[in-house]
């Protein structure tokens, strides 16, 4: 197993931040190239929060301006049916809102939110979702299984066993990749051909696999494993570990050793992961975002941050990321921290502007 040595913070770069109560910005997923999910003539975007208990809130980025309030009831006449963890657009008009508590996932036009169709996912319980073309999304449910959605129609096909507590899915080209935590395994999915909708490779893939993001100009998964001891806690903890499967080889790299400064690496826990057009990546840890170069597979810099980011954004016509932390449920944590970042020309620096809008006190 490599390790790295620790990296070095990148100086002259502060996060500007402002506090807004609990927030919890869900943020919107990509699909293929070919399926685009950012207007490249509009310069502004919407980020989607979602409120405990059930209805979604925007904010108007870059300005960060508050635009509509319960936009479900408003729109439907009634509350969702619970909290909402994850929002995923597909193409440009369609919203798929999960709701695990209800075990359905609800899909609303963007324009005007109104409920276009609701998906049942019972009796599984979801947890994550991608798209692996125009007409098929996959699920990973809590239940040891991935459901096959038709998207046409609306409603589940079939299921696939995959390992013990998949809890991140992610597609690319013919793929799809789910981190099976409990198991400390990978699954990988055909989604054509006579071997579609079958599990080609089950592989291990360090501790407790946690996120996966796709490099679509690579055809590789990059997968995050957050070591033993993170879960749990009951275990003696060993390090969090980057692997990068690629779709041609149908091969996982050897693990790489991640590091934080200050920190020993057994206790260094990843938060979140998200990757960009430009073959970039970005590892959220605790006070610290690893910034990835996904072309060679190596590290570029870490960035010291003034929070525990969870959840990040990325617009590829802007250049821009936004991160966000997220109280966990029941914590009674008062505060969240979300800061915008830009990419010009592959260097990550500050652009300035954070958020500055008090939203509603939301939480999953």
């Amino acid at each position: 197993m490599k390790s790295i040595p620790s990296l070095q913070r990148c100086t002259g770069l502060t996060f500007a931040s402002a506090v807004f109560c609990g927030v919890l910005l869900l943020m919107l997923a990509g699909c293929s190239p070919t399926e685009r999910v950012i207007d490249n003539t509009n310069p502004t975007y919407t980020l989607y929060a979602a409120a405990d208990g059930g209805d979604i809130n925007t904010t108007l980025q870059p300005a960060n301006a508050s635009v509509a309030q319960a936009l479900f009831r408003q729109a439907n006449g009634e509350s969702l049916a619970g909290t909402v963890t994850l929002i995923k657009r597909f193409r440009n008009d369609t919203l798929y809102l999960m709701i695990p508590s209800a075990k359905r996932i609800e899909v609303v036009n963007e324009k005007t939110f109104k409920r276009i169709a609701t998906i049942s996912t019972a009796p599984r319980t979801p947890v994550d979702m991608c798209f692996s073309n125009s007409s098929t999304a996959f699920v990973a449910n809590n239940d040891s299984t991935v459901s096959v959605i038709d998207i046409t129609v609306f409603r589940a096909v079939r299921d696939i066993t995959v390992g013990k507590n998949p809890v991140a899915i992610a597609s690319v080209e013919n793929r799809v990749c789910v981190c099976n935590r409990d198991d400390n395994t990978i699954s990988i999915i055909q989604t054509n051909g006579v071997s579609s909708y079958t599990v080609l490779q089950t592989i291990p893939a360090g501790t407790a696999p946690s996120f996966v993001a796709p490099d679509f100009d690579k055809q590789e998964f990059v997968i995050v494993s957050r070591g033993a001891g993170k879960v749990s806690g009951s275990e003696l903890r060993t390090p969090a570990e980057l692997m990068y499967y690629n779709i041609k080889t149908n091969t996982l790299s050897q693990p790489v050793t991640l590091n934080q400064l200050g920190a020993n690496p057994e206790d260094v826990d990843p938060s979140g992961l998200i990757t960009a057009q430009g073959e970039i990546g970005f590892i959220m840890l605790d006070g610290e975002i690893t910034v990835l170069d996904t072309r060679g597979n190596s590290f570029l810099s870490a960035i010291g941050t003034d929070g525990r980011y969870s959840l990040a954004s990325y617009n590829d016509f802007r250049r821009d990321i936004v991160f966000a932390t997220k109280p966990g449920a029941g914590s009674g944590e008062p505060t969240s921290v979300s800061s915008r970042w830009a990419l010009n020309g592959g260097i990550f620096a500050d652009s300035s502007l954070v958020v500055s809008e008090r939203l509603p006190e939301m939480r999953v």
